[in-house]
């Protein structure tokens, strides 16, 4: 979904787990109950008859994969949970 997404297209999906973190506020009504065929074509005819639609949403999500999910950003956050997951293993080997 980050690549569709970063091309600055709306997405169409499955509300599965860690989608709407990618997906993000905007796109989330462009998710689907997992299992439901009939809403997800729905949701996929919306996009198609409403070109405004797709636009705005296609905007926004490439705004929210540019500053969420760019490589400087993933490679901080990933040191953070390193220098996070480092401390807690160095605080079990120091208690006994």
């Amino acid at each position: 979904m980050q690549k569709p997404g970063g091309a600055g297209l709306a997405v169409a999906g499955t509300d599965i787990e860690g989608l709407r973190e990618v997906v993000g506020p905007s796109s989330v009504q462009l998710l689907a109950p997992s299992g439901d065929a009939e809403a997800l074509a729905g949701i996929i005819l919306k996009l198609a008859e409403d070109s405004s639609l797709c636009a705005r949403i296609g905007r926004e999500n490439r705004k929210r994969v540019e500053e969420r999910f760019n490589s400087e950003r993933m490679c901080e956050d990933t040191a953070s949970l390193l220098v996070k997951f480092s401390a807690k293993l160095c605080d079990a080997y120091t208690e006994d």
